[in-house]
């Protein structure tokens, strides 16, 4: 999060996620998502993170389910920041648009 956004660990300890999301793209989870989460190995979607600075950027995550690995027993969020790659593909849309 220090790379991603600017945050560090305890600025961001005990928030919910709710607090870090765009408010044009919140989609609440759905009522079954802990339980079809639990049957599936990996989930990935693109989310917008909000910087410190009050600018955001468009991570790409991958979660992967380790709750039954007793190593690390919990969810594993793997993320890259894609803003870039966004903003070129909108540039791209908008001129063959034209």
């Amino acid at each position: 999060m220090r790379q991603l956004g600017g945050y560090e660990a305890d600025e961001l300890l005990g928030k919910n996620y709710i607090e870090l999301t765009h408010p044009e793209t919140y989609r609440p989870p759905l009522p079954d998502t802990p339980r079809s989460f639990a049957t599936q190995r990996a989930a990935q979607d693109r989310i917008p993170l909000p910087q410190k600075d009050g600018t955001w950027t468009m991570l790409e995550s991958v979660a992967r389910n380790a709750l039954a690995d007793p190593l690390v027993n919990g969810i594993v969020i793997n993320s890259r920041d894609v803003t870039e790659r966004r903003r070129a593909d909108d540039a791209i849309r908008k001129s063959e648009a034209r």
